[in-house]
């Protein structure tokens, strides 16, 4: 349950007609370092928290549904079954976030960063990863297990080393991806050939060694 005091902060910025929430919460985390917000199960969809500082915040179970988090700072926070669905989060920093079960159905994710992020049987369906400011986007390391990734934008995504286990990539784009990293190595077993029929738009020639599937990166 979500602590009452950091909740009436938060809200504190919806009075404030100059910082907003991100200016008003972000001077409280910085007068108290010390502390780790505590927002789990927090009804907090529809607001806009801009550029909010919420690294390694508490928000197990939240909902953040259709909020604008643009620039949001999620470093290392927990978000496990987390509502994050139709949110915009552009720009938005999840490196090394847990969103283990999270709804990510239809959110705006471009230019975010998942470095490492903990992304296992999460819904990501219909999420949208479209470039922003340059940057692509960033699974690198990410665990993906069991992840639904139905008909997600991933063009240009960098998967190095990501763990795809049993994602659903059913007519993912999987265009010009950053899958060099699973080349010839033993990542290729987190990867099956049913899994790469789904998906779309990607140049790997697929093999079929038996107890594993060798990829290999189409030149072309």
């Amino acid at each position: 349950m979500a602590n009452e005091e950091h909740l009436a902060v938060l809200r504190l910025g919806l009075l404030d007609p100059q910082g907003g929430i991100g200016g008003v919460w972000n001077e409280w985390r910085k007068e108290n370092p010390e502390i780790i917000p505590d927002l789990s199960g927090a009804n907090l969809t529809k607001m806009n928290l801009y550029g909010v500082n919420l690294k390694k915040a508490k928000l197990q179970k939240a909902n953040l549904s259709k909020n604008v988090m643009f620039e949001a700072d999620f470093r290392g926070a927990n978000l496990r079954e987390a509502n994050l669905s139709g949110a915009f989060l552009f720009g938005a920093h999840l490196c090394e976030a847990d969103l283990t079960k999270a709804s990510l159905i239809g959110a705006y994710l471009n230019g975010a960063d998942l470095t490492r992020a903990n992304l296992t049987s999460a819904n990501l369906c219909k999420a949208v990863f479209l470039e922003y400011a340059k940057k692509g986007r960033d699974f690198t390391g990410a665990d993906l297990t069991n992840a639904n990734l139905t008909n997600a934008d991933l063009t240009n995504a960098d998967l190095t080393n990501a763990d795809l286990t049993n994602a659903n990539l059913s007519g993912a784009d999987l265009k010009n991806a950053n899958l060099r990293s699973i080349e010839n190595s033993e990542n290729s077993k987190n990867l099956t050939i049913q899994q790469l029929q789904q998906a779309k738009n990607h140049k790997l020639v697929v093999y079929d060694r038996g107890d594993y599937v060798q990829l290999i990166i189409n030149k072309k």
